[in-house]
């Protein structure tokens, strides 16, 4: 991450305090301004490399999901922009879609974020972000986001009837990997850090990144190729030290609890 990056995102960090009571009464959600970002992306081999080790990434090529990984100062610039409407802190990533267009390569990398649309849905707002990712002038890999800022009262349900899985492979998450991972890929949310900070933001403990989880289900899949759409639900947080199971078809894969009766993440491959 370029020096640039780093600054915006400290000065992002440091806006979300005075954002905290930001109001949206006179916000037009079905015809809002224009909130969009541009920025040359830069990594280093070591940056690449150590990524690919933290989500167990053996193959040779670029990660699927490092791109997503240099746009956070980006996207935590859009929540800050004085046209967002909310306060950015308590806003949750509830879908993803990465789309894999061309491969992920050395070159000139610029990314280009910007808010798509609000949507209202039920007990909120849902935010749709835009990244695109032009390599050499190319567009070669595309992100939608799926946020939902929560306005009404209510919990979904996130308990479930006993799945049943083929041969499920166990992952230990440890304590610190929300911090490992945060660190690398420059999202530094302070429910991601530790259990204190989690604990100040409301949580029981942190809770590992589900980008993170993503990546991890990625890297175990292994079966994911040039033209495919990745689409992802992230349904349960995952609380830190963890200890889950990954089961996958030839479809997709999830990550759930132990006992089975409970989904955290969900993802299926569309080619």
């Amino acid at each position: 991450m370029s020096y640039s990056a780093k600054l915006s995102l400290l000065k992002n960090l440091y806006k979300c305090l005075f954002n905290l009571k930001k109001k949206n009464e006179n916000f037009n959600f079905e015809a809002p301004p224009e909130i969009s970002f541009k920025e040359k992306l830069s990594y280093t081999k070591k940056d690449l490399e150590h990524f690919a080790r933290l989500v167990n990434w053996n193959s040779a090529e670029i990660p699927p999901t490092f791109p997503y990984a240099l746009l956070t100062h980006l996207q935590f610039s859009i929540v800050n922009d004085k046209n967002f409407p909310f306060p950015p802190f308590g806003i949750i990533h509830k879908k993803e879609i990465l789309e894999l267009l061309k491969p992920l390569k050395n070159g000139e990398w610029q990314m280009y974020c910007h808010v798509n649309r609000f949507n209202q849905v039920d007990r909120g707002i849902e935010i749709e972000i835009i990244s695109e990712l032009f390599i050499d002038g190319e567009l070669s890999w595309k992100s939608t986001t799926m946020a939902f800022k929560k306005l009404k009262s209510g919990a979904s349900k996130s308990r479930q009837d006993k799945l049943e899985m083929n041969n499920p492979i166990h992952w230990h998450i440890p304590a610190n990997q929300g911090l490992l991972y945060g660190l690398i890929s420059n999202n530094i949310d302070p429910i991601h850090i530790s259990k204190i900070t989690a604990k100040m933001m409301g949580h029981k403990s942190s809770i590992i990144h589900g980008m993170w989880t993503l990546a991890r289900g990625l890297s175990e899949f292994k079966d994911v190729r040039l033209g495919d759409e990745i689409h992802v639900k992230f349904i349960a947080p995952i609380y830190l030290p963890a200890d889950v199971f990954y089961n996958h078809d030839e479809t997709g894969f999830g990550v759930f609890s132990q006992d089975g009766r409970k989904t955290h993440l969900i993802v299926e491959i569309k080619r």
